[in-house]
């Protein structure tokens, strides 16, 4: 099904070339910067404990969202225990949530700081971290650590009478327009010599944007 009414952002002539007006954004970036020095304060008032605690709901908060987005539902002490084996923690329990670990592995890991440039390599693991071996994941098994190979369209309807609500571009596309994508990511870096210096929630922003409408997902399927 094909919907030829009007042209998909990544059809754009000028895609991927994002602009924006900054000074719109001014006061809204001074409020996030003051909310962050504020959270910032409250956080290392605290004792260790209650920081651990704390940065552990952040991220039991994130796994739990990030698994229900591909169709995953785990159980918030799951990831807690995996998390706190991952880092460590003596008491962790000694039983075992393969999901679990795999997003709990992908949570650390994502946050800890690497001294090369993202690359296909370090998303494919990723990948395989919250997929698992894809096997029964959305009713059939689908192929994890790699790009798409097949057409993502989002729509709704009933036989007969879909709606096609947004087309993805084809696969084919996919491994050219991700090596454009990582190249705009790492040279857009804060600590890159090159980098335009773009503050984090504007380039968080485009991201999103830049992943949501066109080609990160690695296996999308059409639903």
């Amino acid at each position: 099904m094909t919907d030829k009414s009007h042209k998909r952002v990544w059809q754009q002539e000028n895609w991927p070339k994002f602009y924006f007006e900054s000074s719109g954004l001014d006061i809204l970036l001074r409020r996030y910067d003051d909310a962050c020095g504020q959270l910032y304060g409250m956080h290392a008032a605290l004792s260790d404990s209650i920081q651990l605690e704390a940065q552990l709901d952040v991220l039991v908060s994130e796994a739990i969202s990030t698994s229900a987005i591909e169709g995953e539902h785990l159980t918030r002490d799951s990831v807690r225990q995996s998390l706190k084996r991952n880092l460590g923690i003596s008491q962790a329990s000694r039983q075992h949530d393969r999901k679990a670990d795999g997003v709990a592995n992908l949570l650390l890991a994502s946050r800890t700081p690497i001294n090369k440039p993202l690359d296909e390599a370090i998303l494919f693991t990723w990948h395989k971290e919250v997929l698992g071996d894809g096997k029964r994941l959305i009713g059939r098994d689908i192929v994890v650590g790699t790009w798409r190979d097949e057409r993502m369209e989002i729509v709704s309807g009933n036989i007969g009478y879909e709606k096609l609500h947004y087309a993805a571009p084809p696969a084919d596309m996919v491994p050219t327009e991700m090596k454009t994508y990582l190249e705009w990511f790492n040279n857009t870096a804060p600590l890159n010599s090159n980098s335009n210096d773009i503050n984090g929630p504007t380039r968080a922003a485009l991201a999103h944007l830049w992943n949501d409408r066109a080609i990160i997902r690695l296996n999308s399927v059409r639903i």
